[in-house]
């Protein structure tokens, strides 16, 4: 009787062994649904699909476009093609002619200390960028306020142009136009009252112009930083105000026209050279619709 129960204890424990190998052992091993359900409760482990691991992976890991900026900082982030992307833009450059770099910004940003706005800070860092391509002289910034554009606060974003102007003279005008806007460099040394041909050809062009389709324009004047800042603000205002007076004088009506000035707070090249400053000295007419 002994010997019974001992086979019978023996035969139910194999029994129960092969049952658990089968159903517990063997099915961890090959990955079944026991493998799941611990991956589903185990704290701090989540399925997460390969294009959101993308959306989570720091800014830096993203794939930037060649040339971008944050919100509220003027630091350039060069990413992936900005070397090719510089070289395109140097394609254009040749013995004489000079680049303007146009810095983009939102009207909420904010502006960084020693800058009139956040468009002028990135474009002067652009331009330190660019300082080994040509001579630092030769490059003159600008800015422009830009309409507000999704999710510019999370992610970054483009915020620059770049436009190429022919040789800009100190002994003569140059007259550039670029987009909406005309630049007008005055001579060195030169008076605002001076007898111009090729700035009055110019203005005849755009009094016929805006005689036969309309709109407005504004005209802003600027200087160097010789002098005192009262004296430049009321010498870049009576550079504006002669330029309207003659395209007034040419037939467009003055209500039309508007003027303002910056004097030298807002320079486009260094003060500290000839060249920077006649290049700090003009007008800059902006058509508007």
């Amino acid at each position: 009787m002994r010997i019974f129960m001992l086979l019978t204890f023996t035969l139910l424990y194999m029994i129960g062994a092969h049952w658990f190998y089968t159903q517990k052992i063997s099915n961890i091993c090959s990955g079944g649904e026991a493998v799941n359900e611990v991956a589903a409760t185990a704290p701090g482990i989540v399925d997460t699909p390969d294009e959101e691991i993308l959306e989570a992976l720091p800014p830096e890991d993203k794939d930037l476009g060649p040339l971008t900026f944050n919100w509220s900082d003027e630091t350039p982030l060069t990413g992936n093609g900005f070397e090719d992307y510089k070289s395109s833009i140097f394609r254009s450059l040749s013995d004489n002619n000079v680049l303007e770099i146009t810095g983009q910004y939102f009207d909420d940003e904010e502006t960084p200390d020693g800058y009139d706005n956040m468009g002028i800070a990135r474009a002067e860092a652009i331009k330190k960028l660019f300082s080994s391509e040509m001579d630092a002289d030769r490059i003159i910034v600008n800015s422009r306020l830009v309409d507000r554009i999704d999710s510019a606060e999370e992610n970054p974003f483009e915020a620059a142009n770049f436009n190429w102007i022919g040789e800009i003279k100190s002994d003569e005008t140059t007259i550039a136009e670029i987009d909406d806007r005309t630049l007008i460099f005055f001579p060195f040394n030169s008076k605002i009252k001076d007898e111009d041909i090729k700035m009055n050809n110019y203005l005849n062009l755009l009094a016929d112009r805006m005689k036969e389709a309309g709109g407005k324009i504004h005209i802003q004047g600027h200087t160097d930083s010789t002098g005192k800042t009262k004296y430049n603000y009321q010498l870049g205002l009576e550079r504006a105000l002669y330029i309207k007076n003659l395209l007034v004088s040419k037939g467009v009506n003055k209500i039309l026209i508007s003027v303002s000035s910056k004097g030298e707070t807002q320079p486009i090249a260094s003060n500290r050279t000839q060249e920077g400053e006649h290049k700090n000295r003009r007008v800059v007419i902006t058509l508007r619709k």
